[in-house]
């Protein structure tokens, strides 16, 4: 029997040595050309904070218009445990916006300062699987065969979109960017590391804007862009010790995101708004779900679209002269 167990190891180590030698790293979703916003490389510096970039340049269409959002206005990112609050009061960011649960928060507070507004809101506790459908449960079924992380994110995706306490606090999320888009101030949201919960509401707030779905999800990608280095790391790392490619893959999708995930999203939302396509579907959530109203929308477009403002005012203006002619006559 010892004998059958030392053949086994060694062509489990033969096997390990050779597949080492055949495959590369595993599959990076990066983001095409929607994902690059002209004129801005996305990245900021707010001390050792990961995956710090801002929304800036991305295209927002509106009405056959096309509108940039602005530079320096819309910020997301990892923890700010390690923010530098001169850099942060450098952007004029006067809110940050936390999406993680308060153990989290426990763990790595983010930096305060008198000129910051500290805001939590966890968009999920535990893990739900008792609002489960029939089409979740063949994705999830079908995300077991890939492993560990793609049954984790398969449900956290789909949750983001369709657990009530989500979306709650998507709504809450909203309220809290409205209340700066009056004042014309930048805002700041981040979760961990910056890439699946407040990937969530950078979608969400961006097709709010007006930007499409292939913007959005380029924007997304970019995450992948930031911590294609730590992944490609940690994947060595573990492959070193325990010479298994699958368990290594494991913690390599662990740093970063894939397009499969938000597709998910994309489904579910799809699903509970009746619609057919990607744009279809995030207007009606926004809408229907979300209950952000056109006023809403209005007053997020005038404080963080380039443009938009003085061209809605021009319009009213030219309203008010036809009135004033037809009235005349």
């Amino acid at each position: 029997m010892k004998r059958v167990w030392k053949v086994l190891l060694c062509v489990a180590i033969i096997s390990s040595m050779l597949l080492t030698s055949v495959f590369a790293y595993p599959d990076l979703d990066k983001p095409g050309e929607g994902g690059i916003a002209e004129g801005n490389d996305h990245w900021v510096t707010l001390g050792n904070v990961e995956n710090a970039r801002d929304l800036g340049g991305y295209t927002a269409t509106i009405d056959g218009k096309e509108y940039k959002i602005k530079d320096e206005v819309l910020f997301r990112s990892g923890h700010l445990k390690d923010a530098d609050v001169s850099m942060l009061n450098n952007y004029h960011i006067s809110k940050v916006i936390d999406l993680r649960t308060s153990l989290e928060a426990l763990r790595k507070p983010d930096v305060k300062d008198s000129h910051i507004k500290n805001v939590s809101i966890s968009m999920l506790t535990i893990p739900n699987l008792f609002v489960l459908e029939s089409a979740d449960w063949k994705t999830l079924l079908g995300a077991i065969k890939s492993g560990i992380m793609e049954t984790w994110d398969a449900n956290l995706y789909r949750q983001y979109i369709q657990d009530p306490s989500a979306y709650k606090a998507t709504r809450k999320f909203f309220d809290e960017v409205l209340d700066s888009a009056g004042r014309g101030e930048p805002v700041l949201w981040h979760c961990t590391a910056g890439k699946d919960r407040t990937g969530i509401e950078a979608m969400l707030l961006m097709a709010a804007l007006g930007c499409d779905y292939e913007t959005i999800l380029g924007e997304f990608l970019q995450t992948n862009v930031f911590y294609e280095g730590k992944a490609m790391e940690r994947y060595d790392e573990v492959d070193k010790i325990i010479h298994i490619k699958a368990i290594a893959t494991e913690f390599f999708k662990y740093e970063i995101v894939q397009k499969k995930w938000l597709e998910i999203s994309m489904d579910v939302m799809k699903r509970m708004t009746n619609t057919s396509s990607n744009d279809e579907a995030l207007d009606a959530y926004l809408t229907n779900v979300i209950k952000l109203s056109d006023v809403e929308r209005e007053t997020l477009r005038k404080a963080y679209l380039d443009g938009y403002a003085q061209v809605e005012n021009t319009q009213s203006k030219s309203a008010q002269t036809f009135e004033s002619l037809s009235d005349a006559a």
